[in-house]
């Protein structure tokens, strides 16, 4: 991915140190969570509980009031672009829901990180593809309940759904993947999916998990109060984790998604860096201005 590196020196005054060292440790949570001896690992091979926590990172780095990347960006004009992949799948297909092979996460990390597929998914340009599963051993219930799931006849036209079941009973979809290239400010406004007739972006799979899942914001009685508005709720809740069986829900698949999208912008790694170097060259100089306060 060609991104444009940090050009001149980051200049951080003590004042800027604390919001320096909370991007630093957001973002160090992050590559922490989907490394492993210095390696992208799969999603669904991803510790949940890391995910829980790097979910609640991403909405203190990005979706907050005061969102610290967003603004130390800002502050030291520093244009950050993320590539990353905007969908119509169903979403409750994101969710690990049987123990096959492969998983669609698998299929759009490697066309996210492989260099060859620049080819294949052109920038902003829709490419169509089959998705499906061998049989349909672990989706019976869930494709019975097609009115929860699934968009009506006219919705599915309209967003190009295209969702049915193969020969073998198992589901099947046409999905459309487009690779995009995004500002930071925007990324969390790209869709992820779709549940039902409902747009899906990443700050709203992303919070979801962090409030709803276990995060720092954890807040799982925290429901709407409107009856229509629960309703909806309720629904987008069993289809991320149809009858609360996945192996693993969709939405930390999602974030799993995007944390590997998040690092790997080449200048995100650049900033991580930067700042791990800062922080320590903080700590030594304070050390050395008062030699007394050492152990």
């Amino acid at each position: 991915m060609d991104e444009p590196t940090i050009a001149t020196p980051i200049l951080i005054g003590h004042a800027e140190s604390k919001r320096a060292l909370a991007v630093f440790a957001h973002l160090r949570r992050i590559i922490e969570t989907v490394t492993r001896d210095d390696r992208i690992i799969r999603p669904i091979q991803m510790d949940h509980a890391d995910l829980l926590l790097a979910s609640a990172s991403m909405r203190a780095l990005l979706f907050d009031g005061n969102p610290v990347l967003i603004d130390f960006a800002k502050m030291h004009g520093l244009e950050i672009e993320i590539e990353c992949f905007e969908t119509n799948i169903a979403l409750f297909l994101l969710s690990w829901l049987v123990p096959d092979d492969l998983h669609i996460s698998d299929y759009l990390v490697h066309a996210l990180l492989d260099p060859t597929t620049r080819d294949e998914y052109e920038l902003n340009k829709p490419t169509q593809q089959v998705l499906t599963f061998r049989e349909k051993t672990g989706f019976e219930s869930a494709l019975r309940r097609s009115d929860i799931l699934l968009p009506n006849a006219k919705a599915n036209q309209e967003i190009n759904f295209w969702f049915g079941v193969s020969d073998t009973g198992a589901p099947t979809q046409f999905i459309t993947i487009t690779r995009r290239r995004v500002s930071l400010t925007d990324w969390g406004k790209t869709r992820i999916g779709f549940l039902k007739d409902i747009a899906i972006d990443r700050q709203n799979l992303l919070t979801y998990v962090a409030n709803k899942l276990g995060g720092v914001h954890y807040d799982s009685k925290r429901l709407p109060i409107k009856v229509g508005d629960l309703k909806q709720f309720n629904t987008l809740a069993s289809a991320y984790d149809w009858e609360s069986q996945a192996i693993m829900h969709a939405g930390l698949v999602a974030v799993a998604i995007a944390c590997i999208e998040l690092i790997n912008t080449p200048i995100i790694r650049e900033i991580i860096t930067a700042l791990h170097k800062f922080h320590i060259a903080r700590q030594r100089s304070l050390l050395k201005e008062h030699p007394e306060r050492t152990c």
